[in-house]
């Protein structure tokens, strides 16, 4: 990467700041793919079994996906088949993605061979049974798809040395199984974006946005935090560079999926208002999933105590869709910081046979053909994950030049361009960070605030519903290191947003037609053909 050969590859486009210094390949957009890499044949030699999982034909991978009772537990997460016939499965939607994205990653000669494991539960015993079974295996990665977080699965591969990606992941835990711990939101990035926002904005000031009860008092911060999702003494230490002491601080055991355990969250939330309460605080700082949320709103309800409620975007517990559980009279007085965008309308459909820009530049109606195959809402984040580190590897395949690879790429996307619509990926040192990320999500931010009464569509999802997050400045993004001094206009919506009606920039454009796909006449058929799995096929990357 970075090299005069990647660059002068044929395929790479560099022509355009919003390619990167790299340089981009073509997706299903021109310069809208991977970063480019060196030109590779079929003659050329890529070091054969390098690591475990991996041949000079093949790279062993398992997907450890969810059972029917850990997808019930998460609502929206199931997959669905394009043809509006029902649910599918995520072995089908693996497959369907996975076949398109081989058509524009390097994997440097070898095939994908893909193994399926069921989770037979998510209680610690199944866990690590799954884990010795994945184990038998012996991939070169592992990516564990329960929305539910299977800690305990995660952790004993990685302490195989398999590399893993899993939600249960943060930064405490991938910096110790380091490089074999990988996951989506980084909670400790939000931890030192948080510091930031609350030192240059909100300290010293009045609690402006608190109920009847605290409003007008000077604040006083409290924070609430999955354990082990950030790391406490470190988020004190930045606060009390800007003077900022913590009246409270209190934690609570979590799987770290978005959604939390319900029964566990309402069993600690009264004792938690309870001290919050007492000890003063008019600002509560909340690194917590939905269920913990919910619960500590509802309590403080019946309290009778009602403080501004700070935001941080930690494991998506903002996203509106589920923001419109907590309770109204609570949640208007959230704001903070999210990892989600405004919603962006897809683009208007015209008439036939013409088909929307969204619709041309889906990988899935790009090679299988519109309303075939089986999409998963997981598959795209975590693919892209498992494809973008394979290319950025090298022919030499190891979990240290995989790391390396990841760790060499430049930070892309939302605050890092100035892109509004999506949110800043950076690994190791890109993000700007005190620590090595291994995490996909969560580096940069965009402010916002909460209104219970405007109806519209969720950030994130685009389901429609009353109650919406507006986003400031036009959703600006930032990291921690261009925070501004200057007051956000929290609450005021003069040139705030809650949705785009129109598609942002970068524009795409249409690489056209998948050649030689089943779109286009080619062979295939969407869905595995074994439920135990399949094989990926390399693409040719010289034509």
């Amino acid at each position: 990467m970075g090299s005069a050969a990647a660059l002068n590859n044929p395929k790479c486009h560099h022509d355009d700041p919003n390619y990167g210094v790299y340089g981009r390949f073509n997706s299903t957009t021109i310069g809208g793919g991977p970063v480019c890499v060196k030109p590779w044949t079929a003659s050329d030699n890529n070091g054969g079994a390098t690591a475990q999982g991996v041949t000079k034909d093949a790279i062993t991978i398992v997907a450890v996906v969810p059972n029917e009772q850990e997808i019930n537990k998460v609502p929206g997460t199931s997959p669905t088949k394009r043809d509006g016939s029902g649910p599918g499965t995520y072995q089908d939607a693996i497959h369907d993605l996975l076949l398109p994205y081989m058509k524009y990653y390097e994997t440097w000669g070898r095939n994908i061979d893909m193994k399926f494991l069921v989770s037979t539960g998510d209680d610690e015993a199944a866990q690590r049974a799954d884990a010795i079974s994945v184990e038998t295996m012996k991939p070169f990665a592992a990516m564990d798809f329960s929305p539910t977080g299977l800690d305990v699965l995660d952790t004993e591969l990685a302490k195989a040395k398999i590399i893993t990606y899993g939600y249960s992941t943060n930064t405490t835990k991938a910096l110790a199984q380091a490089p074999y711990r990988w996951g989506d939101a980084d909670t400790q990035a939000a931890a030192v974006n948080a510091s930031q926002v609350i030192g240059k904005q909100l300290a010293g000031k009045k609690a402006a946005y608190a109920g009847s009860d605290l409003k007008g008092q000077n604040r006083k911060f409290g924070t609430i935090f999955i354990k082990d999702a950030i790391d406490l003494n470190s988020f004190k230490s930045s606060l009390q560079k800007f003077g900022v002491k913590l009246a409270d601080a209190e934690t609570y055991t979590a799987s770290g999926s978005t959604l939390g355990e319900p029964t566990t969250s309402e069993d600690q939330a009264p004792t938690i208002v309870t001290k919050m309460k007492a000890a003063g605080v008019t600002t509560v700082v909340l690194f917590t999933d939905v269920a913990m949320t919910k619960a500590v709103m509802d309590d403080a309800t019946k309290q009778e105590w009602f403080p501004e409620w700070f935001m941080t975007g930690t494991v998506f517990a903002d996203i509106g869709l589920l923001a419109r559980q907590y309770p109204s009279e609570q949640y208007s007085h959230a704001f903070g910081m999210s990892i989600l965008s405004p919603w962006e309308t897809p683009d208007p459909t015209p008439p036939p046979p013409a088909q929307s820009l969204s619709d041309e530049t889906d990988p899935l109606n790009w090679y299988w053909g519109k309303g075939a195959g089986t999409s998963g809402s997981s598959a795209p984040t975590i693919l892209g994950w498992l494809m973008t580190g394979l290319q950025a590897a090298g022919p030499d395949l190891t979990p240290k030049n995989f790391q390396q690879g990841m760790f060499a790429l430049p930070a892309a996307d939302g605050a890092a361009q100035g892109f509004t619509t999506s949110t800043m990926t950076g690994y190791g040192k890109t993000p700007g960070l005190p620590y090595d990320e291994y995490n996909e999500l969560g580096v940069d931010f965009a402010p916002w605030f909460w209104d219970a009464n405007t109806s519209g569509p969720s950030s994130g999802t685009g389901t429609e519903g009353k109650g919406v997050a507006w986003f400031l400045d036009g959703a600006k993004r930032y990291t921690a290191k261009t925070v501004p001094s200057k007051p956000f206009p929290w609450f005021d919506k003069t040139n705030a947003v809650y949705k785009f009606d129109t598609r942002q920039p970068p524009i795409p454009v249409y690489v056209g037609a998948c050649t030689g796909c089943p779109s286009q006449g080619g062979s295939g058929t969407v869905g595995t053909p074994d439920p135990s799995g399949f094989v990926a096929v390399a693409s040719d990357s010289s034509t």
